[in-house]
């Protein structure tokens, strides 16, 4: 039995990505529809108190309400919420359709990734992956995110299993050489090609 750890922001969803280029923006008409240029979100919030929301330490509500008058907003923090969580969904079709091919008696998945609670359970929950992998590892529940060894040592403990026989497909290369690091396999995820003609993958 294999197990294949997927990330999902730039994996399993097209969305944020370690290469720039790759990226695909949910909040490019964030300014025309709240009036909050996407630069501003990105310094007050994601690079403000959104590390501790990350890491389970406070809520996603409560940390963007501190934030909101700098942001300009005077609105309802969950309906921002909503509309980034709706707006950062693009599933990666190729990647879920090939997922779902594989074997389930060779292969087992499940999602490893650097998710606070509410996007973790939309994910989970709302777009339905819990259908397709096992279980979901993401960072505030784990109180670490990747690329801490205490992230890996968390999934190792929980599935039981040899590190060998784990296998990360991540787009972030730090997060592959920890996985590198602690004897799993690992895939710097840049398109299919990556996962579709790897040996790991495609022997039993």
């Amino acid at each position: 039995m294999k197990y294949i750890l997927c990330d999902v922001d730039g994996v399993l969803v097209n969305g944020y990505h370690v290469d720039p280029a790759k990226r695909i923006s949910w909040s490019k008409d964030l300014e025309k529809d709240f009036g909050i240029p996407s630069s501003r979100m990105e310094s007050v919030f994601f690079h403000g108190p959104f590390g501790q929301v990350m890491e389970g330490k406070i809520g996603l509500v409560e940390a963007l309400e501190s934030v909101m008058p700098q942001l300009g907003y005077a609105g309802d923090a969950q309906t921002l919420i909503d509309y980034w969580f709706k707006n950062d969904s693009n599933i990666n079709a190729p990647f879920l359709e090939w997922v779902k091919s594989k074997d389930s008696q060779n292969y087992r998945f499940s999602l490893a990734t650097n998710q606070e609670h509410m996007r973790a359970d939309y994910l989970w929950s709302d777009l339905g992956m819990n259908h397709h992998f096992d279980k979901i590892y993401y960072a505030a529940k784990i109180g670490f995110k990747k690329p801490y060894a205490e992230f890996f040592h968390y999934i190792l403990d929980d599935l039981k299993i040899e590190s060998s026989s784990i296998c990360l497909i991540d787009d972030c290369p730090k997060n592959i050489a920890m996985a590198h690091s602690l004897g799993m396999k690992g895939i710097v995820f840049n398109g299919m090609e990556d996962v579709l003609n790897h040996p790991f993958l495609n022997e039993i």
